[in-house]
């Protein structure tokens, strides 16, 4: 895999990436991870808000919860970046795997947002079911993953996950679990119902999937977004 390390060209990137979003009036972003090193953050949010856009972020493995912190606050689980909102039926829940774990107060917050959920969306960086690649089989993988699809699967709702990391696309159906890796499959069929609806719609969100450019100095770049809108 060639990860390109011009600074200058990740910003170039970037930047055609956002104008594209911008051209087709989405205002809600939602970024999934891999900002890239300490000095890429401040650029990076300046770059949203330059776009008008409202921005959610996945902090990624190569993001520092730290480094994020000073421009956008704390959530409501120390040393995570968590939050958890509501589009008409869809409970939308970001979790902050950046440590390679989400943890047993995490889990208990996630708990106590999704008892009431008809449909949960959540946004995690690290896929959440196996995947068939080497890479799943390595330290690569979220350490407590296990108890994190126990808990999703004892849910009674219907759970779309969004994940990167592993710089690939999939789809995986586990009970009542879909998972899209790169922001494919199932979320397309999401976006084409949103395009029907767009008109109805005055909030439109952006899911970027975080699924490459992930190791380089300072700009994650993924190849591909979906836009995630909300139905009923």
């Amino acid at each position: 895999m060639h990860y390109v390390e011009d600074a200058d060209a990740h910003k170039s990137h970037l930047q055609r990436i956002l104008d594209d979003i911008a051209g087709r009036g989405i205002v809600d972003v939602i970024f999934g991870g891999d900002i890239g090193t300490f000095a890429a953050v401040p650029a990076f949010f300046e770059a949203m808000w330059d776009h008008n856009f409202t921005p959610e972020v996945v902090l990624g493995n190569h993001d520092a919860y730290a480094n994020v912190r000073p421009w956008w606050g704390t959530g409501p689980v120390e040393g995570k970046l968590c939050s958890s909102t509501s589009e008409g039926p869809w409970r939308r829940i970001i979790l902050d795997s950046s440590d390679n774990i989400i943890g047993e107060r995490q889990l208990a917050w996630l708990a106590r947002e999704s008892e009431s959920a008809r449909r949960a969306a959540i946004f995690v960086h690290h896929p959440v079911l196996e995947m068939n690649t080497p890479i799943d089989r390595s330290r690569a993988a979220l350490r407590d993953r296990a108890d994190l699809k126990a808990f999703l699967n004892g849910l009674d709702c219907e759970v779309a996950l969004f994940c990167g990391h592993y710089h690939m696309t999939d789809e995986l159906r586990e009970a009542n679990i879909r998972l899209s890796q790169g922001a494919r499959g199932w979320p397309d069929r999401l976006c084409r119902r949103h395009h029907r609806r767009r008109r109805q719609h005055r909030r439109n969100v952006l899911a970027h999937a975080g699924k490459s450019g992930a190791m380089v100095p300072s700009y994650g770049i993924a190849s591909s977004y979906c836009i995630f809108g909300s139905r009923g």
